[in-house]
């Protein structure tokens, strides 16, 4: 279904040009043919005087088809450069020199020459009017760099900032980092687990939850072990001398999709279930419960302003607290939608939005993803040019 015939390309200039063309074209025969058939009533207005206007050759009176065929081909050869056929070798010259131009000028040029492989498409450049380009990986180096987050509407961009005593917010913010995730670890080492200072090595196919996964290892809350069932999380004190390892079970893993934009996952802390979130702003805000601390809220809206205007990337960080009959009852129908043989990814995101409400807002993550050299000039020599 996905292969047609290719068209060719032409330029927009030559679409008008063509277009103009055939309209002048229309004229022209419209108005050939009018004065052919005037040019026969004409001569016939004289009656048999007609021989004595030294304009007329043929007699009007005699085979009149004949004579308005000539007489129209006459008006075709006088009217003809109302059609303008030179135009286009004018334009092929232009272009000629347009590509020489081109190619000779020293500011168009990186690294090597420039070079002019085509001319029909070359006005085409002086009529551009947007440009779209992938970000991530193009334009930037895809080298995500934590900046800062705003947890509970106070920011901190290293460890040292935080209070001597985690409070429940950010132990709930700093383990949703940790959990809500689909990085792994590479060698898990049992032996090296038991040690204070062990930090394995997380790998991905998420930028994000790689950076934000090792950002929640440097604050203190780090993740030291993952399977398809659990995950074990380690708290390490703020003078890096306790540790103390909690194992969640990995009860549902809801993966990001474009449509909710924001991933969760749900976990069992002994008798206590949660729900870990994470995603776009605009995806969680509606979903916020009511009880969240307003001056909360508009504070971490304030600080997510202000990443967006230092071109950082940002995600809000969320959770909620589950019964186990909410969860029970929620899992049958997700148990169902996972099943379904018809739409099931549109299902799966249903039940999931189902169960993501009532969140409690817990912070806000900013991170930078540098552009590469010389993005930054080349976006402002576009917008001159």
């Amino acid at each position: 279904k996905s292969s047609r015939q290719t068209t060719s390309k032409h330029a927009l200039i030559e679409r008008y040009i063509n277009r103009d063309v055939l309209f002048s074209s229309l004229i022209l025969a419209v108005i050939c043919l009018l004065c052919a058939g005037l040019s026969i009533w004409w001569g016939r207005s004289f009656g048999d005087e007609w021989i004595h206007v030294p304009f007329l050759v043929d007699n009007p009176f005699d085979n009149p088809a004949g004579n308005f065929f000539a007489n129209t081909l006459r008006f075709v050869i006088l009217f003809q450069v109302m059609v303008p056929i030179a135009l286009y070798v004018s334009l092929d010259l232009v272009r000629v020199l347009q590509m020489y131009t081109i190619a000779r000028d020293k500011k168009l040029r990186y690294e090597h020459a420039i070079s002019c492989r085509t001319f029909t498409i070359n006005e085409d450049l002086g009529q551009i009017g947007y440009v779209f380009s992938d970000k991530t990986g193009t334009l930037t180096q895809n080298k995500l760099v934590f900046k800062v987050m705003s947890i509970g509407g106070m920011q901190y961009s290293q460890r040292s900032e935080l209070p001597l005593e985690m409070d429940l917010l950010t132990k709930h913010f700093l383990t949703a980092l940790a959990v809500c995730n689909t990085s792994f670890i590479v060698h898990q080492d049992k032996q090296l687990m038991e040690k204070l200072d062990y930090q394995p090595k997380y790998e991905g196919d998420n930028a994000d939850d790689l950076v934000l996964c090792q950002t929640a290892s440097d604050f203190g809350v780090r993740m030291i072990s993952r399977s398809a069932q659990n995950i074990i999380v380690r708290f390490i004190d703020s003078t890096n001398t306790q540790k103390q390892d909690y194992e969640y079970d990995i009860l549902c893993l809801l993966p990001f999709d474009s449509t909710r934009k924001r991933m969760s996952i749900i976990v069992r802390l002994q008798d206590q279930i949660f729900l870990f979130l994470k995603g776009a702003e605009s995806s969680i805000w509606p979903h916020l419960s009511p009880l969240n601390d307003a001056q909360m809220k508009s504070t971490i809206e304030q600080h997510s302003l202000t990443f967006a205007e230092q071109g950082y990337r940002s995600l809000l960080v969320a959770y909620r607290q589950l019964t186990l009959r909410q969860f029970e009852d929620w899992f049958e129908k997700y148990r169902h939608a996972a099943n379904s043989l018809d739409n099931r990814e549109e299902a799966i995101s249903d039940v999931a939005t189902e169960i993501e409400v009532d969140l409690m807002l817990a912070g806000l993550t900013a991170v930078e993803d540098k552009l590469q050299d010389g993005v930054p000039r080349a976006i402002a020599t576009l917008r001159c040019a």
